[in-house]
């Protein structure tokens, strides 16, 4: 299904025409560096093992719009976080969990910087008990050719 049809059917035909004509201009507007609309409530700042997914799945829930997918240029986010926080009649939030794509600098510099951010973290204790873990699930597997056996 396409997301202007799946935009139809939950939110209506003001959302959809929105998200179409933004669709049209948000490669200009991002050219010229323009902020994101300041619809969203906060930026959620996560890494992975801190519990984002659940926190995603409770905004979802709720019926709050977070950007949650992973896209490997700032370009296609920006374009895909204007369009759906400029024509969705709901709640948004940015979430940015990953730092390795292209265009970060600029991506983040369009998030406007008077709103919160919701940083999720994990204790330290915890981290490093699932870091020795792993490590020692990987020397078995490269000392051992991963059959068990010395």
């Amino acid at each position: 299904m396409s997301i202007s049809k799946d935009i139809l059917q939950k939110h209506g035909m003001i959302a959809m025409l929105k998200y179409r004509f933004l669709k049209l201009f948000v490669s200009i507007f991002y050219r010229y560096n323009l902020h994101l609309p300041p619809k969203y409530r906060f930026v959620v700042v996560s890494s992975h093992g801190v519990g984002h997914n659940a926190l995603v799945y409770f905004f979802t829930n709720q019926k709050i719009y977070c950007s949650n997918r992973y896209l490997k240029s700032g370009y296609k986010r920006y374009c895909e976080d204007f369009n759906m926080i400029g024509s969705l009649p709901c709640h948004s939030i940015i979430s940015l969990s990953e730092h390795n794509f292209e265009d970060y600098a600029k991506y983040t510099q369009l998030i406007n910087a008077q709103v919160p951010a919701l940083v999720l973290v994990r204790d330290p204790i915890s981290t490093l008990k699932s870091y020795l873990n792993v490590a020692q699930e990987n020397k078995n597997l490269i000392y051992s050719g991963g059959k068990g056996d010395k």
